[in-house]
């Protein structure tokens, strides 16, 4: 199930790859390009999103964050779990967006973190 999700959201224009981690940074599922390190993306967004409030709201402003000449990190917060998506530079759309949002609702629902 977790597979399927990301292969749907790779498969959307200028993604290069999606992960799921979990607020402490271990990766729960991923897809992603082999040569990106998905431990050290799971600890960036973990990082990023456990940081102050301050920066949480930068992040839901504007959830990009450059990892390099030819990537983008885009990471929506679940209560429990972390949604990233590698995206190739001025990519990111609000389809992708909506779609993230709106995905990490059901893995959440689906892992049993959601509406006990």
């Amino acid at each position: 199930m977790l597979n399927k999700i990301l292969e749907d959201i790779n498969s959307l224009d200028g993604v290069r790859g999606s992960l799921i981690a979990s607020r402490e940074g271990l990766v729960i599922a991923h897809n992603v390009e082999p040569n990106l390190d998905v431990e050290a993306i799971c600890a960036i967004v973990a990082m990023a999103s456990n940081y102050e409030k301050n920066m949480v709201r930068k992040l839901e402003n504007d959830p990009r964050t450059g990892i390099g000449d030819d990537k983008e990190l885009i990471a929506i917060n679940g209560d429990e779990a972390i949604l990233a998506v590698v995206v190739e530079p001025q990519r990111a759309s609000d389809i992708l967006f909506r779609k993230m949002s709106d995905t990490i609702e059901g893995i959440e629902r689906y892992m049993g973190l959601k509406g006990k």
